[in-house]
């Protein structure tokens, strides 16, 4: 009797598990990983592993209790709320005991239909019981095991249960005590910090310092008053997550234009609208180098560094455009990693590097708030999350620290940050090698994740998975659910590539509750997007493999369709829910060797509105090899509009002349550059990409041309438009075009403001 059985005195044994391990046996064999949501359980009882063995047809359920960890062979027929039937009455007899004697030997579990088969007195920790489930035509079988200090080495000896069940949990999150004990923890001496590089800072004991406000100046060069004229309509910052705005070197509202200027020491404002009295209004310089600026109702936010070792953050009231009024200014220490801005807040990811030199006055925080975990020790990077109110600027600034590795991939949600980033380990070498064999490498992201709500900074959870993911497209979260593809091994020319994709599912314990994996070996995720309940991969080695995937069961993700096309997709955007905009580099394949060469910028069209048929309903290819754009790796580059039909990327035009090579230009033969600007197209269902035309800020002999592109400073890097005028945006120049025959209508010149 289950009920019975869970009564015996069985030693706590305080393992834990390591998501590591269970993912590393993922990729060798054959079985699927999950992982329940389990944010309900009753007290005494933790659900921390599902998985699926196809070649048994079996499934396994191990749940952690407070006496001990059982563990359930069930058939892999079964439908998902049935696993989750009997995942929840297990759990429920671990929190719920019954005395032994309130049960007799051949007792039904009472509501269940649960019955003993058998039960061997020199065996146990193994029992086999019937358990009446729903929907289901007759009592299933499911085989126990209870794992306790005395039978375990016996068990994993005869291979009843696999031995990475036992591996210690290393993700307990300890503070430390003092600045002694942090620089010991790293393995410096406390004691030798009496060097140290740099200037002195702001920040002193992980108190906020205001910078001193002549290290902003506003210089006026409009006359007169401001017009009130604004457009009706217009467009915004490309950003990943409703909600959740992203930095950017340009903004602008439905009159003004807010412009970081080309050295980077200040902001232009400008009154745009309408764009045949366009004028520049003021000019805010700063004392160090702006990275970024949001625009937020009418604050403006400058985000930038003072030196390698500190950073600003300056709010601007901007009701009187002409003349900023500078409401706050602070200093941190350390460099953006990244930022966004969620309600009232705008929140930053920092780094800093600790050396022997730091001092504890060096710090984003006392060290007795620095959070990190067991095996913290390998990193010398401080990351720091950072909220600024910037609409009631009275408010201090909140200041979190964890000592982890440097994130080096980060999404955020309106509720979450997670911060990612790639550890390798390595397997079987000798100690005396110095270089290590990539294949002896395994690969795994951490995650962590960090709440936000209201400015305050909560850390939450710490998982991992295998692979390592591409960007922050390959991320996201809906619904209580963290998703993330990534790729393990590499892709090889000549010779079998090792390369493999997945896409995993995680609940907000970041335990993984749902998985696809095994898709395209041999090749890599050249993008993603997840989009609600699906995720769009395109992988590549010699063609453009385009996947659709089902994530509307977190515990079940499938494949749903495929496309292989020449070509890929460096980034993906959505249209509407049936179709996606794909931005990438066409693609012909090699007479020799497993790979393509690329060529021009290729635009695609999908259409997945049957999914399990997923189309490529238009293309269109710009150019020939060496072609390029900045949307290729910068969405910020990329606008698209719907309503109005329209797509504008910037383009470096490259084209090879073709009476150099009579009998035809080799596949990969570079293209010489020909033009410099933006492409406009309209784009529909109905007709897929039409070229409505280019504007470019270059002319005549500032054309570029030739083989090697060298960045102009009249090159387009932003686009934007206000009601029917379009505007292209170069360090020199902001360019003002009719939107439906690019008619030239006025520009500004940025470089003399």
């Amino acid at each position: 009797m289950v009920k019975k059985m869970f009564n015996r005195k069985i030693v706590a044994i305080g393992i834990l598990f390591i998501i590591s391990m269970l993912v590393a046996n993922m990729i060798v064999g054959n079985t699927e990983y999950s992982n329940p949501e389990n944010n309900d359980s009753k007290p005494g009882s933790t659900t921390f592993l599902h998985l699926k063995d196809n070649s048994e047809n079996s499934e396994y359920i191990v749940i952690r209790g407070s006496e001990g960890i059982i563990y359930l062979k069930i058939p892999n027929s079964l439908e998902d709320y049935q696993v989750e039937y009997i995942r929840s009455y297990y759990e429920e007899q671990m929190a719920n005991e019954i005395p032994e004697e309130e049960i007799s030997d051949s007792e039904e579990a009472e509501g269940q239909g649960l019955t003993e088969k058998e039960e061997s007195e020199t065996k146990p920790s193994s029992t086999t019981v019937y358990l009446t489930i729903p929907n289901a035509s007759e009592p299933i079988e499911i085989e126990e095991k209870i794992i306790t200090e005395s039978n375990q080495n016996t068990l994993e000896e005869q291979e009843e249960i696999p031995p990475f069940f036992y591996e210690e949990q290393t993700d307990e999150i300890n503070r430390f005590s003092s600045y002694a004990e942090f620089m010991d923890y790293l393995g410096y001496d406390p004691n030798s910090t009496s060097t140290n590089y740099g200037d002195e800072y702001y920040l002193y004991n992980g108190d906020l310092a205001r910078l001193p406000t002549d290290s902003v100046t506003s210089i006026s060069t409009s006359f007169g008053l401001p017009s009130v004229n604004s457009g009706s309509g217009y467009s915004t910052t490309n950003i990943q997550v409703l909600g959740v705005d992203e930095g950017d070197i340009i903004k602008n509202d439905a009159k003004y234009a807010y412009i970081v200027s080309k050295d980077k020491k200040s902001v232009i404002i400008a009154d745009v609208f309408p764009a045949e009295t366009a004028r520049i209004l003021t000019k805010v310089m700063v004392d160090g180098s702006i990275s970024e600026i949001y625009l937020h109702y009418e604050k403006l936010i400058l985000l930038g560094s003072i030196d390698y070792y500190k950073f600003f953050v300056y709010t601007f009231d901007i009701k009187d455009r002409a003349n900023p009024d500078l409401i706050d200014s602070n200093s941190f220490n350390g460099r953006i990693v990244q930022s966004r801005v969620v309600g009232e807040y705008v929140y930053l990811i920092t780094n800093q590097y600790i050396s022997r030199y730091t001092k504890e006055e060096d710090l984003s925080v006392h060290p007795s708030q620095i959070c990190y975990f067991n095996d913290s020790s390998t990193s010398r990077s401080l990351t720091t999350i950072i909220s600024v109110n910037v609409v009631d600027t009275s408010k201090e600034p909140v200041i979190r620290a964890i000592l982890m590795g440097s994130g080096n991939n980060i999404y955020v949600s309106v509720n979450n940050i997670y911060i990612t980033y790639t550890k390798y380990e390595y397997q079987n070498q000798n100690q005396n090698d110095y270089l290590y064999s990539y294949s002896s490498r395994i690969e795994k992201t951490i995650i962590h994740r960090i709440s936000i709500e209201n400015g305050m900074i909560e850390y939450k959870a710490m998982g991992n998975v295998a692979g390592r993911a591409l960007n922050r497209f390959s991320m996201g979260e809906h619904r209580g659910y963290f998703r993330i593809a990534t790729t393990t091994g590499y892709v090889s020319r000549s010779g079998e590539s090792s390369a493999n994709n997945h896409v995993f599912v995680m609940n907000m314990n970041l335990n993984v509750v749902g998985s696809v994996s095994d898709i395209a070996p041999g090749e890599r995720i050249y993008s993603a997007r997840f989009m609600r309940d699906r995720a769009y991969l395109v992988t590549f080695k010699k063609v453009d493999p385009f996947f659709v995937i089902d994530l509307k069961n977190p515990h079940g993700p499938r494949i749903l369709g495929e496309l292989k096309i020449p070509g890929y997709s460096n980034y993906l955007h959505p249209y509407d829910e049936n179709h996606v905009i794909g931005i990438g580099k066409d693609t012909v394949e090699a007479e020799q060797g497993n790979f393509a060469w690329y060529q021009g910028v290729k635009l695609s069209l999908f259409d997945v509105s049957d999914v399990h048929n997923p189309k490529e309903l238009s293309k269109y290819i710009i150019g020939d090899r060496g072609t390029g754009s900045p949307a290729l790796y910068d969405p910020h580059a990329f606008l698209f509009s719907r309503e109005k039909n329209t797509l504008v990327i910037p383009i470096n035009l490259a084209k090879i002349n073709q009476t150099k090579y009579p009998d035809g230009a080799p596949p990969f033969t570079h293209g010489e550059f020909v033009w410099d600007g933006a492409y406009v197209f309209d784009i529909s269902k109905e007709n897929g990409f039409i070229l409505k035309g280019g504007i470019s800020h270059s002319e005549g002999d500032e054309a570029q041309s030739g083989y090697w592109y060298r960045s102009s400073s009249k090159s387009i890097q932003r686009s934007f438009y206000i009601d029917d005028v379009l505007y292209t945006m170069s360090s020199d120049i902001l360019g003002m075009n009719g939107l439906d025959d690019l008619s030239e209508i006025n520009n500004l010149v940025l470089s003399d403001a």
